[in-house]
Formats: C-alpha cells, sequence, structure tokens
C-alpha cells in the first residue's frame, strides 16, 4: 500500500513510551508528520497553530499538573478535549469537523457511545480503537479516514 504523503497528525497521548510501534507506523509506512501532544496545553497549541489532518486521541489523559489531577478529570480529559473541539472552542489552524481516531482503554459501552456521540457531532467523524490495539485496524482507519 502506498503511502499518504504530505498529511499532518496530532496523537495526543500521555503515555507516548506505549505507541511507538504505532508511531513508526504512521511515520515510515504511511510518511505522515506526526505532532506529539502529551498535556491538554500541548494538544491545544497544536490545534490552534497547525492544519491537521487527523487527530488520533486517548480519553484518559493527565493534565499538565498531574499533582493537581482530580481522578475524573484525567479519565474523561480527552472527552473534554473532542467536545470542545466539536464545539469550536478549539479556535485555529484545524478546522472543528476533523477526524478522530479515539485509541483508547474505555471500553464500557455507555462511554464509548458517548465518545462517537461526541466526536460525530457538527459534522465530525470519529472513530474508536480498544487498547490493546493491533497495526492493522489502525492503519486501516487512518487510511479510510484521511485517505
Amino acid at each position: 500500500m502506498k503511502a499518504l504523503g504530505d498529511k499532518t497528525i496530532l496523537y495526543y497521548e500521555d503515555q507516548q513510551d506505549k505507541v511507538r510501534t504505532i508511531l513508526e507506523m504512521l511515520t515510515i509506512k504511511l510518511g505522515l508528520t506526526v505532532l506529539l501532544a502529551e498535556t491538554p496545553s500541548e494538544a491545544r497549541d497544536a490545534v490552534e497553530k497547525r492544519n491537521l489532518d487527523l487527530i488520533l486521541l486517548d480519553i484518559r489523559i493527565r493534565g499538565d499538573n498531574q499533582d493537581e489531577d482530580e481522578e475524573e478529570d484525567w479519565r474523561r480529559r480527552g472527552l473534554y478535549f473532542l467536545r470542545d473541539l466539536r464545539a469550536g472552542k478549539l479556535s485555529g489552524a484545524t478546522p472543528a469537523d476533523i477526524p478522530v481516531l479515539v485509541i483508547t482503554g474505555v471500553v464500557n459501552t455507555a462511554d464509548v457511545d458517548e465518545i462517537l456521540k461526541a466526536g460525530n457531532a457538527n459534522n465530525g467523524r470519529c472513530r474508536y480503537l480498544a487498547k490493546p490495539v493491533r497495526l492493522e485496524p489502525v492503519e486501516r482507519e487512518v487510511r479510510d479516514l484521511i485517505g
């Protein structure tokens, strides 16, 4: 399969050491430029300053100051980010309807439904993959969302 070419994606994941093989596939095999964000401020900065083609998003994300994180906040921070994105609260170069691929350990059916509802709001496209994830489904979803 051919590379996707000149596309830029944001991978918003606070445990980046665990996603090395995904990053390699995205950059080497698919030829994508990947920006990494570990904190809410890094993710917001990327959305505001870069014209992104896709966002890969975890739902359970630590905050900028992990010592102050409330349990409920970090368990749903990615969902809050997704809602703000779709509502147009994250102004900048990235459009509110950018495709999003959620890759997370959240497997509760009600939570997954809530994630997909938020992600597909306002003409957005959102897909979900449960961790641990294999490379083939990630590649298939990325190709489908931006290929």
